[in-house]
This record gives structure tokens, C-alpha cells and sequence, in this order.
């Protein structure tokens, strides 16, 4: 007979009785799982280019889906005052070869204008900038 608290009662033929508590059998343990970071994805930076005026970058390679983030500041004209800046990016494969371009005005009333501009071909490419004030670009890739 199995009693409430798991002990077994045993009847002799006697009519005495032995009661057993079995031993309990050992719940298997598994081994720690390992914790793994997450994957973080996101766009990353692969190459910068800063600078006032023009430049034209090396060659690189970019896959098929990269953009292209930009900083452009105004020019201050003196007494606190600022003009319009601009900048002009040309995504170039290879002489007089354009993929694309982009224009932007810095409006002085912002002081400081940015933005991206997405990319879908990818190769070998250059970067031909030109900027009135000061600029940074950046190329990046989703990884």
C-alpha cells in the first residue's frame, strides 16, 4: 500500500506490517547552457572623410546596400552671423562613371544640417565631395 507521505506499507503474511521510505532517485541535472550575447546588427562605419572644400576619396569596396551618412556646417560670415553652406557627393565607379549623387543645402538658420543617403549597388566606388564649410562624411554598412 502507498501511503500519503510516498512510504510503502508491506502486510506480512504474519499480519505485521514494515513500512519503507524509498530512497529518492536523483533528478538528472543538465549542464549549464551557455549564455551568448546577443547578435547586435546594425549600420557601421567603415570609412570617414572630414574636411572644408574638395576631395576625392580612395577606392573601396561596398556591398550591394550601404548608405552614406553626412554632417555640413554653415559658413560664419563674421558678427555672428552665418551664410548658406552646401555639399555635393558624387558616388563614382570610375572616371567620368557616376552610380549617383546628391546635393544639400546647410541653411544658416540651422547651423548644422545632416542626413543619409542610401546606396543599393555595390563594387569598387570613390567618393568625389565638395563642400562650401565644413563637412564630415561617413559610408556605412549593415552588418
Amino acid at each position: 500500500m502507498i501511503n500519503p507521505d510516498g512510504s510503502i506499507t508491506v502486510t506480512h503474511a504474519d499480519g505485521s506490517t514494515t513500512t519503507y521510505w524509498p530512497t529518492p532517485t536523483p533528478t538528472p541535472t543538465q549542464a549549464p547552457v551557455a549564455m551568448q550575447a546577443p547578435v547586435q546588427h546594425g549600420w557601421v562605419t567603415t570609412h570617414s572623410y572630414s574636411g572644408n572644400g574638395d576631395q576625392t576619396t580612395e577606392m573601396f569596396t561596398v556591398p550591394d546596400h550601404w548608405k552614406i551618412a553626412w554632417v555640413c556646417h554653415v559658413i560664419p560670415i563674421g558678427d555672428g552671423t552665418y551664410s548658406d553652406g552646401a555639399l555635393a557627393v558624387g558616388v563614382m565607379a570610375g572616371p567620368n562613371n557616376y552610380i549617383d549623387s546628391f546635393f544639400e543645402t546647410c541653411k544658416a538658420s540651422d547651423i548644422i544640417t545632416d542626413g543619409t543617403q542610401q546606396e543599393y549597388q555595390g563594387g569598387q566606388v570613390y567618393l568625389q565631395i565638395t563642400g562650401a564649410g565644413d563637412w564630415q562624411v561617413q559610408v556605412q554598412e549593415y552588418k
